[in-house]
């Protein structure tokens, strides 16, 4: 017996009974990476993967389920039925505009969209409504959606529609057959070739645009004389052009019968 060993008991180092290798304890010779040799990013073997049998991945039926086991989660989406605006939303479809903004509602649900503020602008083109709110509308879905707020609805008043959209009066042609992104008007009144006054209306787009027209005098021997005319304006803005017998060439001698707008051409000046 060595010095400082206890009596009757094996040398220091060797147990009084044999010892068996543990799972996830360091052996002696054991080699690197095997169970319970030392060795960095070791750990002990995971437990086996637990069935996943039953679980609900995900299920789309006008609402979207998002599932794990033991539990579904939900998360609504909102939709109108079939395809396209519904009829009840038909006074939506057509091109719209509004001071520096134009927007084109199709009849299958989507849109364009055109924004221009300063010197950002926004562009959505080819999305599809997903949801009639009252009288708003989603376009697109989730995160990736965009409301739109009607605070005034589509609304016809003398042969032209009106509706404010995100707080912009914007209206379309009571006709509803055009594809356009700017609107112009011109108002003419006054006395023909003595005092007549015209107002030129840039009403709506989200460009700068050159308006022309020309103002057409009937004289009683039937002969017609005209002034034409043209001036560039913002988006939303109105001009007032005063006209004279000066501004119609071969007027002398015409006695007015009548008088109207003719040739009303809009060019979009685009960036």
């Amino acid at each position: 017996m060595s010095w400082g060993q206890p009596p009757n008991q094996p040398p220091y180092g060797q147990p009084p009974y044999p010892q068996y290798p543990q799972q996830g304890m360091p052996q002696q010779g054991a080699p690197f990476g095997a169970p319970g040799a030392y060795g960095p990013g070791y750990a002990p073997k995971p437990p086996p993967p637990k069935s996943k049998a039953g679980c609900i991945v995900g299920i789309i039926v006008g609402v979207l389920l998002l599932g794990t086991c033991g539990g579904v989660g939900t998360v609504a989406l909102k939709s109108f039925s079939g395809d396209g605006v519904p009829s009840a939303k038909s006074d939506y479809v057509g091109s719209w505009v509004g001071k520096g903004v134009a927007l084109r509602i199709n009849k299958d649900g989507t849109i364009n969209y055109m924004k221009r503020k300063g010197s950002g602008h926004t562009n959505i083109n080819g999305m599809a409504i997903t949801d009639f709110d009252g009288d708003d509308f989603v376009v697109g879905w989730s995160f990736m959606s965009t409301r739109f707020e009607v605070s005034e609805p589509p609304k016809l008043e003398d042969e032209t529609w009106h509706m404010t959209v995100d707080g912009v009066e914007m209206i379309r042609r009571a006709k509803n057959d055009d594809d356009v992104d700017t609107l112009a008007a011109v108002k003419c009144n006054g006395v023909p070739l003595t005092d007549t006054s015209c107002d030129v209306i840039h009403q709506g787009g989200p460009y700068d645009a050159e308006i022309c027209f020309d103002h057409v005098i009937e004289c009683l021997d039937g002969k017609k004389v005209r002034a034409h005319h043209c001036d560039t304006l913002k988006s939303g803005d109105t001009h007032t052009r005063k006209l004279t017998s000066a501004d119609y060439p071969g007027s002398e001698g015409c006695v007015p019968k009548g008088a109207q707008v003719e040739s009303l051409k809009v060019d979009p000046k685009a960036d």
